[in-house]
């Protein structure tokens, strides 16, 4: 085969490649339908002109090898391997709807039960893979895809390239394998993995659907300093879910594996547990673990719970029609038995198409009556606000503007703080703790009518990142003498947009990497509470010019300098 299959082509005499949907390091993955049992699969085809080619089909074959061999709900199934023309490939199950990452992207996190659920699924699948003996090593939302369904999301893990499954031999001597935004600090280090590094990725992976992002941010560097040395994150919302949610985050991110709970079973269980909670606080039964089993994320089990407000729910995802009759009902018919008679409320508790004996109806003349009392309307649903994220030093400003409101209603915003709704004008600063960093808002209209009645609508998160931290080589007009006597020039160091009271490692080299001069190529500064801070008279320069490379705790800056 000369080169990659496209669209249209017939592929191993019973593949059509309808489209690509991805590529990688090992491979490209494409749409295809099976003519021989007419369905749609995803085609995993191997890169014919890798340099390590050998080594790449081995693992290719590996990876094949192990889906085959795990048995799990939540695992990626394989169909077929086999090699055609100077290619190697399998082929898998189908899912359209996309990955995590890109849900993420496009919808923002999920709401807390829907968090706990997807990500309690995750785990199950990675208890199976742990049972027969394989190590993923690299859980991230980009290999977990999705399966949409009118219920909600099925997570399936998938790619399982870089896995270990008691075979050595294919990672070679030295090489860090991974995604360094979910990797457990002793793989920074080197150690070998296993199913506690698993846990740990799990951890991140929690954080991330809770918040729409990883745990840490920055450069492959500043990510791993981040693992090994920076606190777990927490939600720190001080609502009691979340305060549960983050015990498991502490229990899964320890620094130390010893220290961390050491299967994903422990961790599903947890997850449930949190579930089994909230849904008994809502529909008032015994608290229990909620065992998932024909339920996707965003099902229904006893009793949908009010979405904490710091949570955003999937958007387009309509409830399906109900699998199991919950507590709910019992609580919907014991309201119709009240207001509006005996018989209504049997109807609602029976099959449905079932037949039933009712009580007689009550009477008019049997239950209080108001009938002066009118109905209360609420005003109709406003549309969301459009809000916009502008860059500032350590900061980030939101821009909220409502809609327009046709109706007869007051229409005013409102931004959640953390602990909850709260009125607010056009514009809203949310502060950052350095340049760069990333910050998010929460924003809604309110309706407001006549009457003082109001509604919401559905809110609307945005995101934007603080100007990013800046590092100056600046030359100074002071008087210099270097150590013969003759003339030189100092040079000063200015920062800003950096964290508070610290004091980063401020390094200057040539741009082939080499010291710029003997003894003066690393130093500190002080950072102040406003971020910046300032080193004067650190560096002279004599008898030389260049390029050089000015690095303050990984943010780097190119300058030319002179005598």
């Amino acid at each position: 085969m000369a080169g990659f299959p496209k669209t249209g082509d017939e592929y191993g005499g019973r593949y059509r490649i309808t489209r690509e949907l991805g590529h990688g390091g090992m491979g490209i993955v494409y749409e295809a339908v099976d003519s021989v049992l007419n369905r749609s699969v995803a085609l995993k085809i191997v890169l014919p002109s890798l340099p390590d080619r050998e080594d790449f089909q081995a693992r290719f074959a590996r990876e094949a090898s192990v889906l085959a061999r795990i048995r799990s709900r939540h695992v990626v199934g394989i169909h077929e391997y086999g090699e055609h023309d100077d290619t190697v490939y399998f082929v898998t199950e189908l899912f359209p709807d996309g990955d995590l990452q890109h849900w993420l992207q496009s919808n923002g996190p999920l709401d807390r039960r829907d968090a706990l659920l997807l990500v309690a699924q995750v785990c199950e699948a990675l208890a199976d893979a742990h049972t027969s003996g394989v190590i993923h090593r690299d859980v991230k939302p980009g290999n977990v895809l999705l399966w949409k369904r009118s219920e909600g999301l099925i997570p399936y893990l998938c790619d399982f390239g870089i896995a270990i499954d008691g075979q050595e031999g294919l990672t070679r001597t030295g090489a860090l394998v991974g995604s360094p935004a979910y990797m457990a600090p002793e793989r920074h280090f080197g150690r070998a993995a296993d199913e506690r590094g698993d846990v740990y990725s799990v951890g991140c992976l929690l954080w991330a659907v809770l918040t729409g992002d990883a745990p840490y941010s920055g450069t492959d560097f500043q990510m791993m300093n981040s693992h090994i040395n920076e606190p777990t994150p927490q939600l720190g919302t001080g609502h009691p879910v979340d305060q549960r949610i983050d015990e498991v985050l502490v229990a899964t991110l320890q620094k130390d594996p010893e220290q961390r709970l050491g299967t994903a079973e422990e961790v599903r269980q947890r997850l449930l547990t949190i579930v089994g909670e909230v849904d008994a606080q809502v529909a008032g039964a015994p608290a229990g673990p909620v065992e998932p089993e024909e339920m996707p994320v965003g099902a229904t089990q006893g009793s949908e719970p009010e979405p904490h407000p710091d949570a955003i729910a999937p958007s387009g995802d309509a409830p399906g029609e109900n699998r199991r009759r919950g507590p709910w009902l019992l609580v919907a018919a014991l309201v119709l038995a009240l207001v509006g008679g005996v018989a209504t409320a049997v109807a609602l508790l029976g099959d449905g198409d079932a037949a039933t004996t009712a009580p007689e109806p009550t009477t008019s003349a049997d239950a209080e009556t108001t009938p002066d009392e009118e109905t209360v309307a609420l005003p109709p649903t406003p549309d969301p606000p459009r809000v916009s994220a502008a860059s500032k030093y350590r900061s980030v400003v939101f821009a909220a503007a409502a809609p327009r409101y046709r109706e007869s209603a007051d229409l005013s915003l409102e931004y959640h703080t953390g602990d909850g709704w709260e009125p607010t004008r056009r514009k809203v600063t949310v502060e950052t703790e350095m340049g760069g960093a990333r910050a998010c808002a929460r924003f809604r209209s309110l309706a407001t009518g006549d009457d003082g009645t109001q509604s919401t609508s559905r809110a609307v998160r945005e995101c934007g990142s603080a100007q990013p931290p800046t590092v100056e080589f600046i030359r100074s007009e002071d008087p210099c003498v270097n150590s013969i006597g003759g003339p030189c020039t100092w040079y000063d160091v200015r920062v800003s947009g950096f964290r508070s009271s610290v004091t980063p490692l401020v390094s200057v080299r040539r741009v082939n990497g080499e010291p710029w001069c003997v003894g003066c190529d690393y130093d500190r500064i002080e950072v102040g509470a406003d971020g910046r801070g300032y080193l004067r008279h650190d560096w002279k320069i004599s008898r030389d010019e260049g390029q050089v490379i000015l690095d303050v705790a990984g943010v780097t800056r190119e300058f030319h300098v002179f005598y």
